[in-house]
């Protein structure tokens, strides 16, 4: 059941990616200037962002944990690997934000 579990999650993390990668190119190439300097690539962008995001998402969920005084435990097991709880939870949230972001 968890090696189910975490070729799920990877499955998701990898969707995500993918449709960040795809936002991307597509602003991208909306911007039709040739004059901006050379960027990251998209995917090495969209892996920045779901960090960056997740990172976030967990300082957020830890203050608010503190704040209500909320204890959990201290790590989880997902498919073999050890995890805290506020990390996975961030990560799964930074995984399915691309899915409910509006383009602006």
């Amino acid at each position: 059941m968890s090696f189910f579990l975490g070729v799920v999650l990877l499955g998701f993390s990898a969707l995500s990616v993918r449709r960040r990668v795809r936002n991307r190119v597509k602003v991208l190439e909306e911007r039709a200037d040739k004059d901006v300097p050379e960027t990251p690539s998209p995917a090495s962008r969209a892996i920045m962002e779901l960090v960056g995001l997740a990172g976030g998402i967990y300082i957020a969920i830890t203050a608010l944990m503190s704040f209500l005084q909320i204890n959990l435990p201290d790590r989880v097991s997902v498919s073999g690997v050890q995890i805290g709880p506020i990390a996975l939870l961030a990560l799964l949230i930074a995984i399915v934000q691309p899915y409910f972001a509006r383009r602006r």
